[in-house]
């Protein structure tokens, strides 16, 4: 009884108002930035991309940052923090697995983080909707979070995505939680359907659009325009200035199996749209029907382009360009021969790395 009378003291005390004037003759203290020249502590910040855009690994990669003290990518980390991190998801083993495994890749020990890296595996938990953030809540007052980071958004929300009402009660329930916490609270979230390179950075993620006027800090992770396991990171900022965009790639260890994202600033950062072109196969991809229609005979130049027309449906452009990357080298794919005493007709034959 006392708790419920408390709530409704609480509920009916008016804010508090502030002399402008006061604030002319004082300083305001200094921001407690987690990212510099981005985000503090209390900010509320959104990861967003679509499905298998391995948003999950880029937040990953960037707790164990933050809670190691290191830069991420682009960004400063001025000081180490404590992180909580609730993902529901990934199965616990797998997760373990995933978090060795980038830890390898960017040289970070168990020493460097410490106890600052809590996670909390939610999956199957039924922790759902205000109820369900209450208890990260709960969580948080035995951990003492600078960040409490929640992966995907929809796996907590309690209601239809898509309504405005089951997404402003979700993000209330976030600004609660970042004031008795006193933390940062970060989420991540998918895109909607169609091409995500199509639109602006304030009109990413699905369903309300309440969410991008609710963000404090917003990265969007979208397709690069020709590289297959690259992605262009987009940042939109509510207190700090604009940051360009930039590309970053996925990278693997075959030998030690770890992977983290790296910086590619030597690849512009072009996104995918619903207007960009599939590249062209290489021109290796036609190496095999070159060798079905040569065989172990040797056929003239005219003979072989026609078939070899017919079969790939080329243009003599692309054929062209073709041939001159199957006879170039010192040992050519494809070797011409040119018979001067019928006036210079030319004929092909497998090489010899081609017909092995």
């Amino acid at each position: 009884m006392i708790d419920e009378f408390e709530n409704q003291v609480r509920a009916t005390e008016l804010p508090t108002t502030v002399n402008a004037a006061e604030w002319l003759e004082t300083d305001p203290p200094e921001p407690d930035q987690v990212l510099v020249d981005s985000f503090d502590i209390g900010d509320k910040i959104s990861i967003i991309g679509v499905s298998k855009s391995r948003k999950t690994f880029f937040l990953l990669q960037m707790l164990i940052s933050l809670a190691a003290g290191v830069p991420f990518l682009i960004w400063n980390v001025p000081v180490a923090r404590r992180i909580l991190h609730c993902q529901f998801e990934i199965r616990k083993d797998h997760y373990h697995r995933r978090v060795r495994r980038m830890c390898k890749a960017m040289g970070i020990t168990a020493a460097d983080i410490g106890d600052r890296f809590q996670i909390v595996n939610c999956r199957g938990l039924g922790i759902v909707g205000k109820a369900g953030i209450e208890t990260i809540g709960k969580l948080a007052e035995g951990t003492r979070p600078d960040i409490v980071s929640i992966d995907p958004l929809y796996k907590i929300m309690d209601g239809i995505e898509n309504a405005t009402e089951g997404m402003k009660g979700t993000l209330d329930s976030f600004d609660k939680l970042a004031e008795d916490v006193t933390a940062s609270v970060m989420y991540i979230h998918h895109d909607g359907k169609g091409a995500a390179g199509d639109r602006a950075i304030q009109d990413r993620g699905s369903g309300s659009g309440v969410l991008g006027r609710d963000e404090d800090y917003r990265i969007t992770l979208t397709q690069h325009s020709t590289e297959e396991d690259a992605v262009v990171v987009e940042t939109m900022l509510r207190n700090y200035r604009p940051q360009s965009p930039f590309t970053i790639q996925w990278e693997e260890d075959e030998n030690t199996g770890g992977y983290k994202f790296v910086q590619r600033p030597d690849m512009m950062p072009t996104k995918k749209t619903s207007k960009t072109k599939e590249p062209p196969p290489t021109f290796d991809a036609y190496l095999p029907t070159a060798l079905s229609i040569l065989g172990d005979q040797e056929i003239a130049l005219s003979q072989f382009q026609e078939s070899f027309k017919t079969k790939t449906a080329l243009s003599d452009h692309r054929i062209r360009g073709f041939m001159e990357f199957a006879t170039s080298g010192g040992c050519p794919y494809i070797v011409i021969r040119i018979d001067k005493a019928a006036k210079n007709k030319k004929w092909l034959k497998a090489g010899k790395d081609f017909k092995e």
